[in-house]
């Protein structure tokens, strides 16, 4: 028994010109998108280093954070110098007062 290969009907033939305005076409999309994927890989690039650098301002600032809460703490409430300087006034009246 031999099996018969039905074709089917809707089936469509090209001519060779069609099918190379096609490959025209799909080569040209191609073409688009590996120009847009090389854009978007140097917008990238730039952004990467933009991140890097904001981490390293991050760094520093920090740092300076640290010196500044550090230079803080050495420095007098203004109701400490308040009460000292009261303390001075009282002290210099009552050795001039001598």
């Amino acid at each position: 028994m031999k099996k018969k290969i039905q074709k089917n009907k809707n089936e469509k033939m090209f001519a060779s010109g069609e099918v190379m305005s096609l490959l025209e076409n799909m080569n040209d999309g191609i073409q688009i998108i590996a120009e847009q994927q090389s854009e978007t890989n140097k917008k990238l690039t730039k952004i990467e280093s933009r991140l890097g650098d904001v981490e390293e301002n991050i760094e520093l600032i920090k740092s300076d954070i640290v010196d500044i809460k550090f230079d803080l703490k050495k420095k007098v409430s203004y109701d400490e110098f308040e009460k000292l300087e009261n303390r001075v006034v009282k002290l210099e009246k009552l050795s001039f007062a001598r």
